[in-house]
């Protein structure tokens, strides 16, 4: 599983590994084409899977240099230092081959012999004599075998069964070399819980009545009173003491040092509804779907005006326009809401950043495999395309980051879970941001799990500590740091769920939902939006069973972050979120974030108006 991204038994969600109807961005997307597969292709993914091999080759079936195998010998170091004769009585088997032709095969033999093997002849001629050449360059026959066999692993053919048409002229471009950047540094970290959370038994009212209601509408699955964790607030219509789940102690401290904000009954909206046209006024969306809401939480975008561009990519596209260096960032694989125009998007794997190739016991492959995967000429696979423009970009970050990554020390123990590990992730990212030559990032970290449908209780309880321990140490970290006014975190879920438990004790799908913005630059210990008065079916904004009509829209969240990243100019807003102009009195900076936390981008950029956003999102 954290070698390739899937393994049996652990698949993360209803929908397994990959969505069906899933598009790589580029090529694919633009095309209407589906590439499910290439959900789980990202450079921990590529780089693992093809360590993997790579092992398998030099040594056998092991867990050595990131092989796929079990332990077979206390020290790996063994292999590569000759401590080993006959490398087969340690491990748990081998790749055996032999040329046709034995030891005195030409290199245009062995390889013509592979190409047929392995990838049915589809490789071109330039291809091979480069392979064979390389090969009659070894003395040493047995790691010429390694060489040829490893160069069939880096090959686009051998990943997709399309037609490769290179430009063997023109080689695939390098990004240019990361240079620090004097702008200041601003970092948004999307936080997906997906599932759909209960955010009704993360946020409660407490108030006598208040809280009998509260106990009316979720039955058997309502928290006890004397459980929750109180919180104050001024403003909410008819109650401002409110409680926490029990679990979310962390989350209670930052709301009374005032660095977080709950916000109240948020929701993916077409336009304002009530509960007698929601139904009229949600067409463009399917509603109470995973897989379509988490689309349109990525996207924020309900009428597809810019199809397959995250609401978080727009923002770093319109940041790119103003001269600053974006960065899209994922620890949790593919990141839709994240997709940019200006940025390729990085992706790393919190359990641990792998380097390529670690020890080489033919040559060192990272050079041959970019040179086989040149610029390609029309009629060329988009699908092989989209492996090799992976792979060439995974490789670089390898180089890039591997070490840098590592090197940076985090004073805080993050706990070991999933969110523990993405957030220490995060913050080691953030702390190479020189080094990626960055100063706007926008990350991604999802949590699975959310989906509770039965018995609600106890993984209830398991997701929301693992939540507040891993945000706890992470918002730690940055104030030790000194970095912790420079990032704003929000919480994200696909919907919120039924009021009312169902007869699983758990809950299910639903709308309206209770979520969370924290950092250092935000104006703290408020809750935002309004949160429902009733809560019985009888409401007018709750139909049976217990489903929640949204009042605030994900575009005024999105409206404020985007100015305190640094947005703020109403037409580039309003391509960030083209269907804005539906609601009225979409929050800005200052209803959300701090004075003096927002405003200084457009000075420090020194920016000369050249409408690049404008024409990216024509």
């Amino acid at each position: 599983q954290a070698a390739i991204g899937q393994a049996p038994y652990v698949i993360p969600n209803v929908f397994s590994f990959f969505l069906p109807e899933y598009q790589a961005p580029g090529q694919i997307q633009r095309t209407g084409l589906k590439s499910p597969e290439a959900q789980v292709m990202n450079a921990p993914t590529i780089v693992g899977f093809l360590n993997g091999l790579l092992s398998m080759l030099d040594v056998g079936l092991s867990d050595c240099y990131s092989g796929f195998g079990g332990r077979t010998v206390w020290n790996c170091a063994g292999f590569e230092k000759g401590w080993f004769s006959d490398f087969d009585d340690y491990n748990h088997g081998s790749i055996k081959y032999e040329p046709t032709g034995g030891s005195t095969a030409t290199g245009a033999a062995v390889v013509d012999e592979l190409v047929t093997l392995l990838l049915g002849g589809r490789v071109d001629d330039t291809v091979r004599a480069t392979i064979a050449a390389e090969y009659d360059n070894f003395t040493d026959k047995g790691k010429a075998k390694l060489y040829a066999q490893k160069m069939m692993l880096g090959l686009p053919e051998f990943h997709s069964s399309n037609v490769v048409l290179r430009d063997h002229a023109t080689a695939r471009a390098e990004a240019p070399a990361p240079v620090a950047s004097a702008n200041p540094y601003k970092a948004i970290i999307f936080l997906n819980l997906h599932g759909g959370m209960d955010g009704f038994n993360m946020l409660v009212p407490n108030c006598p009545d208040q809280f009998k209601d509260y106990q009316d509408a979720r039955g058997e699955i309502a928290l006890l009173n004397r459980d929750l964790l109180t919180i104050q607030t001024t403003g909410q219509a008819d109650c401002n003491t409110y409680g926490l789940h029990p679990k979310l102690t962390g989350l209670r401290d930052l709301y009374n040092e005032k660095s977080l904000s709950f916000i109240a009954n948020l929701g993916i909206l077409q336009e304002p509804v009530t509960k007698s046209d929601w139904r009229k006024k949600s067409g463009a969306t399917a509603l109470f779907a995973h897989n379509t809401q988490t689309e349109e939480t990525a996207a924020v975008d309900i009428f597809d005006e810019y199809a397959g561009v995250g609401v978080g990519g727009r923002i770093l596209d319109a940041m790119f326009a103003k001269n600053f260096k974006p960065g899209a960032v994922s620890v949790s694989g593919s990141a839709p809401p994240v997709v940019a125009k200006s940025s390729p998007l990085l992706v790393v794997d919190p359990s641990g950043y792998e380097e390529f190739d670690p020890v080489p016991f033919s040559t060192r492959m990272t050079d041959h495999f970019k040179n086989a995967n040149p610029s390609t000429t029309v009629g060329s696979g988009l699908f092989s395309e989209t492996y090799s423009k992976s792979l060439f970009q995974s490789l670089s970050e390898n180089a890039l980051l591997f070490a840098k990554y590592n090197a940076v020390k985090l004073t805080n123990t993050f706990p070991a879970t999933h969110v523990g590990r993405a957030m220490g992730s995060i913050a080691k990212l953030i702390q190479t941001k020189d080094d990626r030559g960055v100063d706007r990032d926008v990350f991604f970290a999802q949590k699975e799990g959310f989906d509770t449908h039965f018995d609600i209780e106890v993984p209830l309880q398991n997701l929301f500590q693992e939540l507040d321990d891993g945000l706890s140490k992470f918002a730690k970290e940055l104030k030790d740091k000194g970095l912790w006014d420079d990032v704003t975190v929000i919480c994200v879920s696909e919907f919120g769920r039924t009021l009312m438990g169902n007869t699983g004790n758990g809950s299910d799908h639903a709308w309206g939902g209770n979520y969370f913005v924290m950092g250092g630059g935000v104006d703290g210990g408020k809750i935002l939006g309004e949160y429902p008065t009733d809560l019985s079916n009888n409401s007018p904004l709750v139909f049976s069973p217990g489903i929640v009509l949204p009042t605030t829209p994900w575009e005024s969240v999105w409206s404020a972050v985007s100015e305190w990243f640094g947005v703020t100019d109403p037409a580039e807003i309003a391509k960030i979120l083209p269907n804005k102009d539906k609601f009225t009195g979409l929050w800005d900076a200052a209803d959300i974030f701090k004075p003096g936390s927002f405003g200084a981008e457009e000075a420090a950029s020194k920016n000369t108006e050249q409408n690049i956003f404008a024409e990216m999102y024509a």
